[in-house]
Order: structure tokens, then sequence, then C-alpha cells
């Protein structure tokens, strides 16, 4: 399980840079990733990107919540885990605000908090079927 909890503090550090490039960064880097996508043009002119963001914010915020919960047995951890998450979308957010390019907003963080609790669900899921633990409430 220790992999599991590097993997967590790893994805945090990823999270954290990717919420808090300068705005223009972000803007090459769809660009970029536009220039691979054969529809690009279509999915432009169908406006399906406005709300990206909440989808990447969500993602990348289910992982974090996954691996939290695979990452940490104990209920009393896991409520640690989930108030950190938590707290790290509050501060992303905040940051945010300051970064060139960037705004808060919460709208985002909402998206962060229902990525967490996706994250969160589906690790429980995994957990209990494909590995047979259980929630374990004290001690271990």
């Amino acid at each position: 399980m220790r992999w599991i909890k590097v993997a967590f503090w790893v994805a945090v550090i990823v999270t954290a840079i990717v919420l808090l490039v300068p705005g223009d960064t972000v803007l090459a880097a769809k660009v970029w990733v536009a220039s691979w996508l054969p529809m690009a043009a279509a999915l432009d002119a169908a406006d399906v990107t406005e709300h990206a963001d909440k989808l990447v914010h969500a993602s990348l915020f289910a992982i974090l919540g996954a691996l939290g919960m695979r990452g940490w047995r104990q209920a009393d951890q896991r409520w640690r885990v989930l108030a950190f998450l938590l707290g790290l979308g509050v501060v992303t957010e905040a940051l945010q605000a300051v970064v060139p390019g960037r705004s808060a907003s919460i709208w985002d963080w909402l998206a962060d908090a229902i990525g967490v609790l996706l994250g969160f669900g589906f690790g429980t899921r995994v957990v209990r079927q494909y590995f047979g633990m259980a929630v374990v409430s004290k001690g271990v």
C-alpha cells in the first residue's frame, strides 16, 4: 500500500501544478492538444469545450479521491484525506485568483468536491470488490 500513498502525493503535486499554471500556458496546451485531434474544429464549433475545465477539475480530484480511499484504510484517516482534498480545492481556487490568466470559481471547487466524492465512491467499490477489504473504523 505504500506505493499508493506515494502515487497519491505525486498526484497531489501534479494536480496543484495543473491548476496553478498561468492561463497562457493552459491555452498553449489546449492548442497543442487540439492540433492532434482530428475533430478539433468540429468540437470548437459545437462549443463542447466551454465547460471542459469543470471536467478537468472533477477528473483530477476523482483520481485523488480514489487513491486516497485506497491508500488509507481506517475510516478516521479517510475523513482526514477527504478534508485535505476539499481544502486543497479551496486553496487552489484561492490561488488561481492571483495567477495571471486564471480566476477563482466556486463552480470549479464544486467540481473538485464532486470529483473527490466520485473517487471515494469508486475507491470504496474497488477496495471491497477486488481486494475484499472493508472500511476499518479504528486501529489496524
